[in-house]
Order: C-alpha cells, then structure tokens, then sequence
C-alpha cells in the first residue's frame, strides 16, 4: 500500500528507491532533525509524498500515514460516543442534500469520516468531499471508497467535450496541454501557467457527462529567477495576516510548500493549503497540519 524509507540508506539509493517506488503508490521518507533543507528539497522533487524529520515528527508521521492509508484506530468510551453524534450530523447534512447523495454512507472513526457509495459524477464527489470536510470535529476526510458510475457514453463524445472545456478554460494555454479518454477514465499532461488554471480545468472536467476517473499529470512552470527563500517570506507574511492565533510552520523547497502547526478544524487545514496552492511559485503542498480539539 505504500513505502516507508528510513536513513541512513545512501543518499544516491535513496533518491533512486523514491523514482522505482512511487509508482506503487505513496512514498514516506523518514530523515534526522539535522538533515538539511536542500537534500529534502532532493527528496520532494524525485517524488516523496512526505518527509518527516524524526523525532520531532515522530506523533504527526502514523496519523498522517493512517489517513493516507485508510487505516485508522476504532475508539472506545467517550470518544466513541463523539463519533456517533458526528455521524449523525452528517447523514443530517447528506439527507437534506438528497436526491444528490442518496447512495453515500459515512462511517466515523477517531473524527475521520470514511465515506463509501456511489455518485454519478466526479464533481459531486468532490462536492460531497468539501460538505463534509466543513462538519464541526471532523479531522480528515477518506472518499478513496465513493465510486463514480457516470451514465455511460461513448468515449469520443468525451473527448469532443473536453476539447471545447479545454480551450474555454485555458484559451491559447491550451496549446500545452494534451489528454486521452479510455473507458471515461481521462488523463490529462502537459503545463500550464498557474496552479488557479489547474483547479477550474479540474472542475469543468469532473462537470464533464460520462466522465469516471480524472488522473491529472499535468505540471505548473513558475518564475526561475525567484529564489526559494523569497517565496518563503511571502507565503509566511500571508499566512501570518490571515491566521494570526495559529503557530504555523512553513518551508519551501523549489515549487513544493510544506506546511506544519495545528488547527482546530480540518476546514481551516484545507483552507490553508489551497491559499498555498495558488500562490505563484508553489506547485504542490505538503500539508503536515494536524487537527486538534477546539
């Protein structure tokens, strides 16, 4: 289900075990405190999901794992009895959402939703995702298990529509960007300017009728003069304005932001990686950010 690669491995087998191994799945490096930013900006760049420094990280590393995996601890007593009121709350929130959800279960484990079913498009998935991610005491959200079955249409009426998406969204940008439909399954490569262009061609795409599975490969370029260390000035100058009460820790290595602190609510979480996400220079987030009771 994932890898977990611990130093001391020789820094050129580790970089090399990263590039083999991430296309098995997500790829969790454990590194010393002393390890320095720019061999972890290394490790980012070959394709690890997150490098934890240990000890320091040594509590955020199995709940971060967990979530990824879908493994998470079923609890007993009053926290038990917190899941339950959760879960309540939200088959409220998805019985006044019907007809669009009516085939979603939710189970809540520890304030971790895992959500299982099925809907007819990828857009109400991610609809049904962010509803939930904004119910009061949840800590993550799993929808690995809500399976998109779109009525069913051949894959060249697909693909005439993703064109016509394509050049409204991107208009002359479309030139960089290329995709495929198979079996309503669309992957899409290529670059684009920004990371905004990325987000809506997403949600125009999962708007898309037919559409079941979108794999986006696609890549952000962003300014090669601007150094890492003022990008990290700025994104902290903004994350300090918007979020004063919260201790957060931020690091940048080349287009990757990495996040750390804790949030009384996973809607804040998500909130803060998406202002990260749109900030010109940063092309993915790492989002260590725990949810803690208010």
């Amino acid at each position: 289900m994932a890898h977990v690669l611990v130093s001391p491995l020789p820094e050129a087998e580790l970089a090399a075990a990263i590039v083999q191994l991430r296309i098995c799945g997500p790829v969790f490096v454990v590194v010393p405190e002393d390890f320095s930013d720019a061999r972890a900006r290394s490790l980012y760049e070959k394709g690890s999901h997150v490098v934890f420094e240990w000890p320091a990280e040594a509590q955020l590393m199995p709940r971060m794992v967990q979530e990824r995996l879908e493994l998470t601890p079923r609890p007993t007593g009053p926290v038990r009895d917190a899941d339950l009121a959760l879960s309540r709350s939200i088959r409220t929130r998805l019985d006044l959402a019907r007809p669009s959800f009516t085939e979603i279960a939710a189970d809540v484990d520890d304030g971790v939703v895992r959500l299982h079913g099925s809907t007819d498009s990828v857009w109400k998935k991610h609809q049904l995702e962010a509803m939930v991610v904004h119910v009061p005491g949840v800590r993550a959200v799993l929808g690995e298990e809500v399976e998109v079955i779109p009525p069913e249409r051949a894959d060249a009426l697909i693909d005439r529509d993703l064109r016509g998406v394509i050049d409204i969204v991107l208009g002359s940008g479309a030139r960089t960007v290329s995709f495929s439909v198979q079996d309503a399954a669309v992957v899409l490569v290529g670059n684009v300017s920004r990371s905004e262009d990325v987000e809506r061609l997403l949600t125009f795409i999962g708007n898309v009728r037919g559409v079941k599975v979108i794999r986006n490969l696609l890549t952000v370029s962003s300014e090669a003069s601007r150094r890492d260390r003022g990008v990290l000035e700025r994104l902290h100058t903004a994350l300090t304005e918007i979020y004063p009460d919260y201790r957060l820790r931020l690091a940048c290595f080349g287009h990757v932001a990495v996040v750390g602190g804790q949030v009384p609510r996973l809607s804040i979480k998500r909130d803060i990686e998406d202002i990260l996400a749109h900030q010109s220079g940063i092309a993915r987030v790492v989002n260590k950010i725990e949810v803690t009771a208010s």
